[in-house]
């Protein structure tokens, strides 16, 4: 059923993403086309418009697929919180929470949605910017980098090189994962008042950021103060290789565990305190 809901929350979704993605990269394809015709003007001279026109253009292209770009994040990150609250906290959830599926399915989903379309919006902009970016002084700069980059990896060893992408990629995601189940824990909260129901999931955002920041700074310090440095003696033994694997993992394995507690702690707010009045 998990799979359902996915599937239908992807169509109800992307008929504002795609959209949004197209005119992104449509900016994008008309601002290199301007700059690269601003470039070689002098070549045509006699058959282009005027210097101030083109100019004009290029400005107001360029300012929209800044705009774009900008906007992408934005409405990844603020369209997934909206309706994860219309659907699921206000009157929308009346008909959700009637559906013959789990409320943790019901979470998960729009979770899972969400990071899709953030890790999707991540990759238009770097094929937004591959695309201004491209040209022959481009690839001149970027060759000579890429073959130091390549000597680099030849050094680790494919194993490694490999690895470091796939965490990397695992690290990004569980990172979105969690801060999405964060918000929505959040949110969760806030509902449990009939009123100013906004207004209590940010201050509960920010008050549990803060105190998970203290415990954090506060553990380490006690920590640093009480345990033996001896006792990590053994990372000495460890190179800079295994020190990166090391950091990638520890870091995915708690963003796996922030996003499973916010998952758990969701899913039996709803499920038990559920107030959609």
């Amino acid at each position: 059923m998990l799979s359902k809901l996915i599937g239908h929350e992807l169509r109800a979704t992307r008929r504002v993403f795609l959209p949004a993605y197209g005119a992104a990269i449509i900016f994008t394809i008309l601002t290199r086309i301007l700059m690269t015709f601003d470039v070689f003007r002098e070549d045509f001279m006699e058959f282009s418009s005027p210097k101030w026109l083109i100019d004009l253009m290029a400005t107001i292209s360029t300012i929209l697929t800044v705009s774009s770009l900008i906007a992408i994040f934005i409405l990844s990150f603020v369209y997934m919180i909206v309706r994860f609250y219309r659907n699921l906290l206000r009157d929308e959830g009346y008909l959700m929470f009637t559906l013959p599926v789990r409320t943790s399915d019901l979470i998960w989903s729009k979770c899972i949605v969400s990071t899709i379309w953030m890790f999707a919006s991540v990759l238009v902009a770097v094929i937004a910017v591959f695309i201004l970016c491209t040209d022959a002084n481009f690839w001149q700069t970027l060759l000579p980098q890429l073959k130091d980059l390549f000597d680099i990896v030849w050094e680790l060893g494919s194993f490694h090189s490999i690895l470091y992408v796939l965490e990397a990629l695992l690290l990004v995601i569980f990172a979105l994962f969690a801060g999405n189940m964060f918000i929505y824990l959040c949110l969760a909260l806030g509902q449990l008042s009939s009123k100013n129901r906004i207004v209590l999931s940010i201050a509960a955002y920010i008050a549990i950021t803060t105190v998970l920041e203290y415990v954090g700074v506060s553990l380490m310090m006690a920590i640093g103060n009480t345990i033996d440095v001896s006792w990590f003696g053994f990372l000495s033994h460890i190179n800079m290789v295994g020190l990166m694997h090391l950091f990638f993992g520890a870091v995915i394995i708690l963003s796996i565990v922030e996003t499973l507690v916010c998952a758990l702690l969701t899913d039996r707010i709803l499920t038990r305190r559920l107030n959609l009045e």
